[in-house]
């Protein structure tokens, strides 16, 4: 949904039609669209976590560059959502040093 509509036209309403749950319990579990973007991004990580934990190649330069491809294999999925989200914060930040 974020990726069709875009991060800001999203409505947890709209969520919990699409998943057939309450409203209430969407509520129950994230707060608001941005907990959502939040749980994602730490999923995202903590899966590239326990891949780098396993990584035993002794070279680093080996190990960083598994380590990097992993990460980008895990966000390129969501690459537009938070390409998008990186632009919102941006805007966020310029306006806020703006006053």
């Amino acid at each position: 949904m974020f990726l069709e509509k875009g991060f800001e036209n999203v409505r947890l309403k709209e969520i919990a039609d699409a998943a057939s749950v309450e409203i209430i319990d969407v509520y129950k579990h994230f707060g608001n669209t941005e907990d959502i973007i939040l749980m994602l991004y730490q999923r995202i990580n903590a899966d590239w976590e326990i891949f780098v934990t396993g990584l035993v190649e002794p070279n680093l330069s080996v190990r960083f560059e598994k380590a990097m491809l992993r990460k980008i294999e895990l966000i390129a999925p969501y690459c537009a959502l938070l390409s998008d989200l990186m632009s919102l914060l941006v805007k966020k930040s310029v306006s806020q040093k703006a006053f």
